[in-house]
């Protein structure tokens, strides 16, 4: 994206833009129809300040909204690379000036970093000094830095953020994704739910046409404007091959987890995948290679993925090996409990803080997909060894673990009862999870 300055104040001559019309226009289409498809795809415009604008009588704050007309207003859209420093180098901010904006933001905790997209708004006075920054890093997180008597002063904007819980029912026609996009909600929906469920569901080989999926989410709002989702309170997974419920909960010890009716952690020894969104493009046994062309026991799971698909460990472990070799390209080694070693070949890369003998937890990203060593295309060959001898990663135990017990199963069942019963009526969204169940009600708080 680019800033739209225009410092010299030069406008064209009229009929002096009349030949490249049709230039502009397709440009303009070609913007459009990329702007439809990230809307529909990302739900929440990176036009953040605007929005928020929109919705400042509901929000009722304004002081720094307000327009002030003796300044000039220039936006400037983060792109890939931008620095702090350089963005105000280009807008033509003092050194001086600029040092004291970044030190000024530095007094900011939690400050996001700077995302492509991002909006940021410089107001000038009529001498060109700048008076005052905006910048949306996202519908709630607004920053300003304002020009004082002692210097450049920076804060947080403070914009409320609503939040109801809604309920989502709907039935699989092609994938996952598809009905969640084709019900106007976003990925980043399914990839909670995909962290949620992926011990229990492969989501290649397990879904199937009408299956049923009912989830109760909380989402938050920015005036009318959706922001993002909060907690999955409940899922039910209703399919031909697979059924899974699991309600969020935090026991005594405040630590929360998804637990199913009778109280067990749906979190298992072993993944069920080491990536998300792949099909199986080899299993485990005799094969015919695709580059050497000779028979040979394949040692394991072939699972195609796009490159750079982030990789997760299958299990807590330490990291045994981490390496390159002809064969097996990058790849990485984890030593598990119990005689378990897990093998992750053709990594593209290795996430950066993975080294030899740091230990890992359970769907840390450890590296991501490629086709590096022997390979015809960009996929993740998972291998397990079980004391010593490799065996078929698709027929894995995944056993469960953490079983909740005493008053909190008791409190559970209650809490996982009434869940259930909101799905099974239907109850019309948003709706207050308090209000209905005030005494087990153990949502997204925690």
């Amino acid at each position: 994206m680019s800033w739209n300055s225009n410092k010299g104040g030069n406008l064209p001559k009229p009929g002096s833009c009349r030949r490249r019309i049709p230039v502009k226009l397709i440009l303009v289409m070609i913007g459009a129809l990329f702007g439809l498809f990230y809307i529909k795809h990302r739900h929440v415009s990176r036009h953040h300040l605007s929005e928020t604008k929109r919705h400042a009588n509901d929000l009722e704050i304004p002081l720094w909204m307000r327009k002030d007309t003796a300044l000039r207003e220039e936006t400037y859209f983060v792109k890939k690379g931008d620095t702090l420093e350089n963005i105000l180098l280009y807008m033509g901010v003092d050194k001086n000036v600029s040092s004291q904006i970044i030190d000024a933001l530095s007094t900011l905790k939690g400050m996001k970093h700077l995302d492509i997209g991002d909006e940021i708004t410089f107001y000038f006075d009529n001498n060109d000094l700048l008076q005052k920054i905006v910048y949306a890093a996202s519908l709630a997180d607004v920053y300003c830095v304002e020009k004082k008597d002692s210097g450049y002063v920076a804060y947080k904007v403070h914009i409320p953020v609503r939040r109801e819980t809604a309920l989502i029912k709907l039935e699989i026609k092609t994938s996952l994704y598809d009905a969640f996009i084709d019900a106007g909600e976003t990925p980043l929906l399914v990839d909670q739910l995909v962290d949620i469920l992926s011990w229990d569901i492969d989501f290649y080989s397990d879904l199937r046409k009408g299956d049923k999926v009912s989830v109760i989410v909380e989402k938050e709002f920015v005036g009318s404007e959706f922001f993002r989702y909060g907690r999955v309170l409940m899922v039910e997974y209703n399919g031909e091959v697979v059924s899974v419920a699991g309600a969020y909960f935090v026991g005594k010890d405040g630590v929360g987890g998804y637990y199913d009716s009778e109280g067990r952690s749906l979190a298992k020894n072993f993944l069920k995948t080491p990536v998300k969104f792949t099909r199986i493009s080899s299993g485990f046994g005799m094969r015919v290679h695709p580059v050497t062309h000779m028979l040979k026991k394949h040692l394991g799971t072939d699972y195609a993925a796009p490159v750079g698909a982030p990789v997760w460990a299958m299990a807590d472990g330490v990291i045994l090996q981490k390496g390159y070799s002809r064969t097996n390209g990058n790849y990485i080694a984890i030593r598990h409990r119990n005689g378990y070693e897990t093998y992750y070949l053709h990594l593209s890369r290795f996430h950066p803080s993975v080294s030899v003998g740091m230990r890992v937890r359970q769907k840390d990203i450890i590296g991501y997909v490629g086709a590096t060593g022997l390979a015809t295309g960009p996929h993740l060959h998972l291998g397990v060894k079980y004391r010593g001898e490799f065996i078929d990663p698709l027929k894995l135990k995944k056993v469960k673990e953490e079983v909740l017990g005493g008053d909190d199963l008791l409190k559970f069942k209650k809490y996982f009862d009434e869940m259930h019963l909101v799905i099974s009526l239907d109850y019309e969204s948003p709706f207050d999870m308090r209000g209905l169940f005030l005494d087990s009600y153990s949502g997204g708080d925690a």
